[in-house]
């Protein structure tokens, strides 16, 4: 018998003692080692080994076995390892987080099956991780082995217990679980707090049971429930194949997504106030010149199908949805069968071919019955239009880049609103209100009633042309025509406002009722113009002589500032001369004559009139198409 023995070294701040004892009296070789580590400074032995471990190390380590031979010698080796490390510090880049550590670690041989405790400070909180092995023969040799792992921490939970398969794909066959006491708790605690303005989604529980076999592997069932949300999902994973094949059926039972996501930094979603008080005007932008990646539609063959009821969005139900998704080839096909929400449904189906050169787009969409104003508002923070909204759409494109997609778009659509209102503007108050001068009073809540606002499109090259839009209302008609070229991101856009002049006692005396008011849109997206044709307004007016009488006086000078003749030539011969249709419009008294009634009422302003302070009807426009 051979006998070794470290009566004490010193190291690092510390202590190692160890024996070694070789016994050759029997069969083959026996070898027993023991060695026990006391207060160890491990950073600058770290250091010295490039090891990313620091702090004080404390333990023991024993090791015995016996064989014939070195192969005999090392499977029969029964082990065991049991060391600490305190005082290590949480902010060191080798192990951040951590402030101590212990493993506790079995081996039998390899016949045995090994055992591992490891457990550890994370961020201020005790965690343990416990594991339990086949034999290690069969773990570093044989295809799969059996496997009982576990975390537990107050944070969160898992555990998996089955069999790990090594070959010929790696895969699971098991059931594993987690469970989250609170998922902003655990994000917090993982150094990825949630974002500021998100609610804390609060508890979590995952579950899921998979199979494995020669090809890959299999979700045969799994579930996942918190506060927001349950849903189950089967699904099976294949790399066998050039590229991994995954398939999937995902079943949303109820989503909250309200609940889970960021709210937005104000009430109403604008931008922040600018010095002033005023609101900050939109940012210019532009479309992107570099390639599109198209690497991701490459990187896997997909067949994914989708069902959802109770999603909750910015306050919108879905009540029901149905899709699938398919991608193969670099070719992905998306089709929402269904989506019910508001009263309505929506249909879609969007084509993404990046097989070739480039990027093909292709996109059909159709919807019915939505109400448009929860749909909007949702959707696009847009609170204008309420009433119901039919749509259709389709297009399709090609190109290497996003500007390239966006100039060679071509398709068409349509859009209708039926039954509704535009939000917080009276169109024909304001008219009326220019008519008098600004002197109506402004409704508590204005709106705009209407039974129709529609129009149709087409798109060619990425210019989108509209040419008959119109909305029918009791009290005033709207329609316009023209182009929104989206390559530039600009519009080119003429509205004309007309306050119905038929309806008693509304607007069927105003100098303005009947008489087109031309508004043009023009400009870059992020801020465009709009100006109203004045000129053509008194132009209008200057035809009828019932309007020239109700035109208040800062009106007619405005129109004779804008170089209008109001209309003394113009009613010359009509049924008995001026003077008899002043005389009808404007009865007047014993020794005045037509002609200075109409410098009364048409008084010749100086030679230059500034407009800037007429009472504008743009702001319908403007609120409208914002």
């Amino acid at each position: 018998m051979h006998r070794m023995e470290l009566a004490e070294l010193g190291l690092y701040g510390g202590t190692v003692k160890g024996l070694v004892v070789g016994d050759g009296s029997g069969e083959g070789l026996g070898i027993d080692v023991t060695m026990d580590v006391n207060g160890v400074v491990l950073d600058r032995l770290a250091e010295l080994l490039q090891a990313p471990i620091g702090g004080i190390a404390t333990g023991t380590l024993s090791a015995k076995g016996r064989g014939v031979s070195a192969r005999e010698l090392v499977s029969s080796l029964a082990a065991n390892v049991d060391m600490a490390l305190a005082g290590m510090d949480p902010a060191s880049p080798m192990t951040p987080g951590i402030s101590e550590l212990s493993l506790t670690a079995a081996l039998d041989g390899l016949e045995g099956a090994p055992t591992a405790k490891a457990s550890t400070v994370y961020n201020g909180e005790p965690m343990t991780v416990t594991a339990m092995l086949s034999p290690l023969r069969e773990v570093l040799g044989a295809d799969r082995f059996d496997a009982d792992l576990a975390l537990v921490s107050a944070p969160v939970s898992a555990a998996y217990k089955g069999a790990i398969q090594q070959r010929p794909a790696p895969g699971l066959e098991g059931e594993m679980s987690v469970d989250i006491g609170s998922v902003g708790a655990l994000a917090a605690w993982l150094g990825q707090p949630l974002p500021e303005g998100q609610a804390d989604p609060g508890p979590l529980s995952l579950a899921a049971k998979l199979a494995t076999d020669d090809a890959g592997v299999t979700l045969e069932e799994a579930s996942a429930e918190g506060n927001a949300f349950a849903a189950r999902a089967q699904g099976r994973f294949e790399t066998a194949g050039e590229v991994p094949k995954f398939t999937a059926a995902l079943t949303v039972d109820r989503l909250d997504l309200d609940a889970l996501l960021p709210q937005p930094p104000t009430a109403d979603g604008s931008a922040p106030a600018a010095e002033g008080g005023a609101a900050a005007p939109a940012a210019a932008s532009d479309w992107s010149d570099d390639p599109i990646d198209v690497a991701a539609l490459h990187a896997a063959v997909a067949d994914i199908t989708l069902e959802a009821a109770n999603v909750i969005y910015q306050g919108l139900t879905i009540d029901a949805m149905t899709a699938d998704a398919k991608l193969e080839g670099g070719v992905l096909k998306a089709v929402l069968h269904n989506l019910s929400t508001v009263g309505g449904a929506i249909t879609a189906g969007v084509d993404v071919d990046g097989s070739g050169n480039g990027v093909a787009l292709a996109y059909d969409v159709n919807a019915e019955g939505l109400q448009a104003l929860p749909l909007l508002s949702a959707l696009a923070d847009f609170d204008t239009i309420s009433g119901t909204m039919a749509m259709r759409a389709q297009g399709r494109s090609r190109g290497v880049s996003e500007r390239d997609i966006v100039s060679a778009l071509n398709g068409d659509g349509a859009i209708t609103f039926t039954n509704g209102a535009i939000e917080g503007i009276d169109i024909p108050g304001t008219i009326r209100s220019v008519g008098n001068f600004g002197g109506d009073e402004v409704q508590e809540r204005p709106r705009t009633d209407f039974s129709e606002l529609s129009g149709t499109y087409t798109i060619t090259d990425g210019v989108v042309d509209n040419r008959d839009l119109r909305m029918l209302a009791p009290l005033v008609r709207m329609d316009g025509a023209g182009l929104v070229p989206m390559p530039p991101r600009t519009v080119d856009y003429d509205v004309t406002l007309k306050l119905v002049a038929s309806l008693e006692g509304q607007g069927g005396d105003d100098a303005l009722a009947g008489v087109p008011i031309p508004v043009a849109v023009t400009g870059p997206w992020h801020q465009p113009g709009y100006e109203v044709n004045w000129q053509s307004v008194f132009n209008e007016i200057a035809l009828d002589p019932a309007k020239v009488a109700a035109l208040p006086a800062n009106l007619a000078e405005t129109a004779l500032g804008l170089g209008v003749e109001l209309p003394v030539a113009i009613l010359e011969g009509v049924g008995g001369g001026v003077g008899a249709v002043l005389e009808e419009v404007l009865p007047v008294g014993e020794g005045e004559g037509p002609l200075s009634i109409l410098e009364e009422v048409l008084p010749i302003p100086a030679p230059e009139v500034e407009s800037e302070g007429l009472p504008d009807p743009v702001g319908a426009i403007r609120d409208l198409m914002n």
